[in-house]
């Protein structure tokens, strides 16, 4: 079952583009002087917080409640801190802290210590779906990692590091408590997710099936005219000279018409047809036709 409700004063972190779920081991930069309230304030209070995301003006109903496991500033001057998300709290009220800064009263809402039958069953298939992904993605890697996560709210709550996801869908996986429906919602958006990355891998292995299907015809094509010139050595030549001839003989219009076809069948038949030489007797007849000749 799912443990008790606590109760919380806590210093709030905002966030403006990113979401930390519980269990996420993220890097912060603190870039305004809130963040720097928050992280201060976290300090002299047992090095906890609530990580609150900040959508269109309004802060989310939920927050991770998070602890502050490293601080520091980066040569650049630019200050950071390292949070571990613990469990998500809802926000109830707003409230005066210890300190500058925004404080709240929150109530712990962790996942269940003992998942349902149900929650299990959906986590595999999450894990199924979104192993799916990777693989497509050729990031199995990833994959093997998701492997090792047994429980199934920790595994709903891995997709924050999703970058298949949009803030605002991360953000509905933190308001989200109830395990179940978490995973139900996720399940949605992964399946659309695979049947995107599904349609765009066919596109690319069509696309390149095409592209070494006209290489190997080419290629084909080059071959075959590689063995057409080997059993038609010459025959460029023996062709121009029968045309050279007929201009000579001054064929009559519809002979030369004639004849051309025939020269044109001889440039594509093999020397080791008969053909060939029935061709090359008839083209030696008519230019040896005494066609200028006057009665």
């Amino acid at each position: 079952m799912a443990t008790e409700s606590k109760t919380q004063t806590l210093p709030v972190l905002p966030l403006e583009s990113g979401v930390i779920l519980p269990q996420m081991v993220v890097t912060v930069a603190l870039e305004t002087p809130e963040a720097r309230d928050a992280v201060g304030a976290a300090q002299r209070n047992g090095n906890v917080l609530l990580l609150l995301p900040r959508i269109e003006g309004r802060y989310a109903r939920v927050g991770t409640v998070a602890r502050l496991e490293d601080s520091g500033e980066l040569p650049s001057g630019q200050k950071i801190a390292v949070f571990r998300g613990l469990h998500r709290a809802r926000v109830t009220v707003a409230s005066a802290g210890e300190g500058p800064g925004l404080w709240v009263e929150t109530e712990a809402a962790p996942d269940p210590e003992t998942p349902s039958e149900r929650a299990l069953a959906l986590g595999r298939e999450f894990r199924a779906v979104v192993e799916s992904v990777l693989e497509a993605k050729g990031e199995q890697n990833a994959g093997r990692m998701l492997r090792s996560i047994r429980n199934p709210g920790h595994l709903a709550d891995m997709s924050g590091y999703s970058p298949d996801l949009t803030f605002e869908q991360k953000v509905e996986v933190l308001e989200t408590i109830d395990v179940e429906a978490r995973l139900t919602r996720l399940l949605e958006w992964y399946r659309a997710t695979l049947a995107d990355v599904t349609l765009k891998d066919k596109i690319r292995r069509d696309v390149t099936d095409r592209m070494e299907d006209q290489q190997r015809e080419y290629m084909l094509r080059q071959q075959l005219e590689a063995i057409k010139k080997e059993l038609n050595e010459g025959g460029d030549d023996v062709v121009a000279e029968y045309r050279r001839k007929a201009d000579e003989a001054g064929l009559p219009d519809d002979a030369r018409k004639e004849f051309d076809r025939e020269v044109d069948r001889l440039e594509r038949t093999s020397e080791q047809s008969p053909e060939h030489g029935w061709i090359r007797t008839w083209l030696d007849w008519m230019v040896e036709l005494p066609w200028s000749a006057r009665s």
